[in-house]
């Protein structure tokens, strides 16, 4: 945590330098809400969803891994039914295709269009696809697979509770779904910082704070442990292939 903080800051300086600009909200993203006190209560509720959401993607994960390492023996067909599971999901659902990072701004913009139905199965599915893909070879980047998912998830909590403003819900599902399972809650905050107005950062620290300090208490999924056992499993393969070759 202590690497990906430092990282974060240094990157933000960088930012600033460059730009001679504070980073903070100056993405696309319609996220421009403002603060309250009562949002510290629905704070602490979504960074209670995000922990939801880290056990949520353990069970899917550790489901996918089962389900795929008799395929282990064939290092060819594996990575060829995960891609192609990719793109059926995707053919299906085009919203989860690529890493999420313009589909979420699609998602925040047509969010009521799309409705609860479609938002929470984009938003199970997003994990889903991240799993498959890690389980079969592609150990690709997690965090805006994950934001997306978050991004639907808080616009599905939105729409169920109005009482709790839009851009609480997203910033705080944001929030506690990167503090609880991507493990990142002071790199997800400086995010956050830069894709949504600068005034709901009480939001971010509140519930990415409350979801990495239960998820780690708890044991809760996370997606840096699945990255780093994917990315074993494949060096594994190719160990095992280049000592077969050698043979």
């Amino acid at each position: 945590m202590i690497v990906t903080t430092v990282a974060s800051l240094f990157g933000a300086l960088i930012m600033f330098v460059i730009t001679h600009a504070p980073p903070t909200g100056t993405s696309s993203y319609p996220i421009k809400g403002t603060f309250a006190v009562t949002d510290i209560g629905w704070a602490v509720v979504l960074g209670a969803v995000g922990l939801a959401w880290a056990f949520l993607f353990k069970i899917i994960f550790q489901t996918a891994q089962r389900v795929t390492e008799p395929l282990d023996r064939y290092p060819l067909l594996k990575p060829t039914l995960g891609g192609l599971f990719f793109g059926l999901v995707g053919a299906w659902m085009p919203l989860t295709l690529f890493s999420g990072q313009y589909e979420m701004a699609e998602v925040l913009q047509t969010g009521r269009e799309l409705g609860v139905a479609v938002l929470l199965l984009l938003a199970v599915l997003k994990l889903i696809t991240l799993s498959v893909s890690l389980s079969t070879g592609f150990p690709g980047g997690y965090v805006f697979p994950i934001f997306f998912s978050a991004a639907a998830l808080g616009y599905v909590i939105h729409i169920i509770f109005p009482i709790i403003s839009l851009p609480v819900s997203i910033v705080g599902t944001l929030a506690g779904v990167g503090g609880g399972l991507m493990r990142m809650p002071f790199a997800v905050i400086l995010l956050l910082t830069v894709i949504s107005n600068p005034a709901l950062l009480p939001v971010s620290v509140i519930a990415s704070l409350t979801s990495f300090m239960t998820a780690t208490m708890l044991a809760a999924g996370s997606a840096r442990e699945a990255l780093d056992e994917a990315q074993a499993d494949l060096r594994e393969v190719y160990e095992e292939r280049e000592g077969a070759n050698d043979g």
